[in-house]
């Protein structure tokens, strides 16, 4: 009987040399058994089309799986009674942190078990708490490690949803008109608000308006030539704020509130603020202070 362990380290030729020693035989039985033990990872390579023919003279396989959380508890007080201990060195918090942490593999179990009996020593603890085998595990992964695996899954849950709710609203099955909705509801917060353009300056307003009076121009020539001037001359907000008021004759220092948007609201104006470009100006057509960002 050969019997090979870690055979996941086993190179190709050094497997398919294995493979040759199958061919001793006599007319009634095999001379030789093999045995191959190993990772997760010789599945992985015994699945290459390489080793194909490898593959069909096995004859038995048997997988052993993580352990669940009653056998993990079962298996460290077995290596503990084995060990000579009778008493549970460890407690119920830390058999579960440990199982979490290990998934449920003996290897990594020994490993976490290991570093935590270490530290509950230098500590001089009787029993290994929560708080030592989680501390373990952060050794014997490290810190990282263990986040990744919790980021990944969030990041990826995040995606997941956002993803699905970008096709609901796409095809809307369900035809409830929410793609109309959510339009019209961006217009009006953010009226035909673009992305910056490489190159190009875009403005960061604050306007105020309400319904305009027929016959009344609030155009974007008479905004270029009050407040932004108002703006540029004084070099304050409040001034221009003020100049902005009067055109609804309203005293901007007068107000109550503490924000221009505030303001307006209290006097019955409605308040709108936002990014857009020249373009998204001019589709306002209403009096503005902005803020050109270069």
């Amino acid at each position: 009987m050969l019997m090979i362990d870690e055979a996941q380290n086993l190179s190709n030729p050094l497997i398919e040399l294995i493979r040759l020693l199958t061919n001793l035989e006599t007319s009634e039985k095999k001379l030789l058994q093999i045995i191959l033990v190993g990772q997760p990872e010789l599945n992985d390579i015994l699945a290459q089309p390489t080793q194909r023919q490898t593959t069909q003279r096995i004859t038995a396989r048997y997988h052993l799986k993580p352990l669940d959380f009653f056998e993990c508890g079962n298996y460290i007080k077995h290596r503990m009674s084995i060990a000579g201990l009778e008493t549970d060195v460890f407690s119920k918090s830390a058999c579960k942190s440990i199982f979490k942490s290990a998934r449920g593999i003996p290897r990594l179990i020994n490993s976490i078990c290991d570093r935590s009996l270490l530290a509950a020593y230098v500590e001089g603890h009787k029993q290994v708490s929560k708080k030592l085998a989680k501390n373990a595990a952060e050794e014997v992964f490290g810190t990282q490690a263990l986040a990744t695996k919790t980021s990944v899954w969030s990041s990826l849950l995040l995606v997941l949803s956002i993803t699905g709710i970008m096709i609901w609203v796409a095809f809307d099955p369900f035809k409830t008109g929410i793609k109309d909705t959510l339009k019209s509801t961006v217009e009006q917060i953010l009226p035909q608000s673009k992305a910056k353009p490489q190159g190009k300056s875009q403005a960061k307003s604050l306007a105020v308006a309400q319904d305009i009076q027929p016959g009344q121009d609030l155009g974007v020539s008479q905004v270029k030539g009050t407040v932004l001037d108002t703006l540029i001359q004084s070099g304050t907000p409040d001034m221009a704020f003020q100049r902005l008021f009067s055109i609804w004759n309203q005293d901007f220092i007068n107000l109550v509130g503490v924000s221009p948007c505030a303001k307006a609201q209290s006097t019955g104006l409605s308040c709108s603020k936002g990014k857009t470009d020249l373009n998204g100006l001019k589709f306002i057509n209403r009096p503005l202070v902005v803020s050109l960002v270069m």
